[in-house]
């Protein structure tokens, strides 16, 4: 943009100079097809009024005319120069707002991932719990109701950290792999099914063993997304 407006700043020279020459020019020609004189000479008998109105008028026009685009040239490099400036503190402000919105996202998933990964090991935990205690129920000859209290205690408490783990997933959806939200929203569809179910006297746990390896599968999951350089 600079060098456009010297470029228009030296054509505007270049217009002026040649018209004031070529008014000066035909004023000396027409001059001198009335008195027999050149252009430029300088006699007695020869009009002098084109060398003083070249002198004093032509000449100061253009000298005025000049001074005034390089005044106008100097003042649009100056304002140009300070948009530049205002366009890179712009720029600079953007990038200092982007990063930090990117700091704060990577800080909200970082948080995410260890709570997920936390609260499925406590899953883990109360699963194997619950498994344990369904065969100490079948196993039992009295207490029965005992042991099934606690179980029906344990299946509320994994009911509350499934609860947890969605919260958790809302909390830093935007943040999280689609692919690891799939496997977490599987993870909490299986675990929140009833899981107990009764057959001929006994209580069954047939999702344990499911359960188990969707658990495993999601753990890497979450392991990947916290080290995703080492994938």
């Amino acid at each position: 943009m600079r060098n456009i407006l010297l470029l228009n700043y030296y054509v505007g020279i270049l217009f002026f100079a040649v018209f004031v020459s070529g008014t000066f020019f035909i004023h000396n020609a027409f001059g001198a097809s009335l008195e027999v004189c050149g252009p430029w000479d300088v006699k007695y008998e020869c009009d002098m009024s084109g060398w003083t109105g070249f002198l004093i008028g032509d000449i100061a026009v253009g000298a005025v005319l000049a001074v005034l685009l390089h005044v106008l040239a100097h003042r649009s490099n100056m304002k140009l120069e300070q948009n530049s400036l205002e366009i890179r503190k712009n720029s600079e402000n953007i990038i200092k707002i982007v990063e930090s919105q990117e700091a704060l996202r990577t800080a909200r998933k970082d948080h995410a991932l260890q709570n997920m990964r936390s609260q499925i090991v406590t899953l883990l935990f109360v699963l194997g719990i619950i498994n344990r205690l369904t065969t100490t129920y079948n196993t039992a000859s009295e207490q029965k109701s005992v042991f099934y209290t606690k179980i029906k205690g344990e299946e509320e408490r994994l009911a509350r950290l499934v609860q947890n783990i969605k919260n958790t997933m809302t909390y830093a959806s935007d943040t999280l792999e689609p692919t690891l939200v799939d496997h977490l929203d599987g993870l909490c569809t299986l675990v929140d099914q009833p899981n107990i179910t009764e057959k001929n006297g006994k209580l069954e746990f047939s999702k344990y063993e499911e359960s188990k390896r969707k658990i495993d599968e999601v753990t890497k999951k979450i392991a990947d997304a916290s080290n995703p350089t080492l994938n």
